[in-house]
C-alpha cells in the first residue's frame, strides 16, 4: 500500500513518469521506501530546500501506524 501511495504520488510530480520506480527494502525493523527517478527529475522530487520529499515523508508518517518505522529516500 504505501508502495503504491509513494509511486502514485511521485508519477504526478515528474516529467518523466515512466523512469520512476519504487521499493521497499525490510532492515531489521525499519523499512526504507527507495524513490529512484531519472536525473532531470530529482530536483522536482527533492523540492525547494526539501520541501516535496519531505511533504512525501509526512505522507507516508500519517498513513502508517505509530509502532512502524519507514524511512523515504531519493535514491541517486
Amino acid at each position: 500500500m504505501i508502495k503504491e501511495l509513494v509511486e502514485y504520488v511521485v508519477v504526478q510530480l515528474v516529467h518523466d513518469p515512466e523512469s520512476v520506480q519504487v521499493s521497499i527494502v525490510q532492515d531489521n525493523d525499519v523499512r526504507t521506501v527507495n524513490i529512484k527517478v531519472s536525473a532531470r527529475d530529482r530536483g522536482r522530487l527533492i523540492g525547494k530546500r526539501g520541501q516535496t520529499i519531505r511533504a512525501i515523508r509526512t505522507l507516508v508518517d500519517t498513513v502508517i501506524s505509530a509502532e512502524e518505522k519507514i524511512s523515504v529516500r531519493v535514491a541517486d
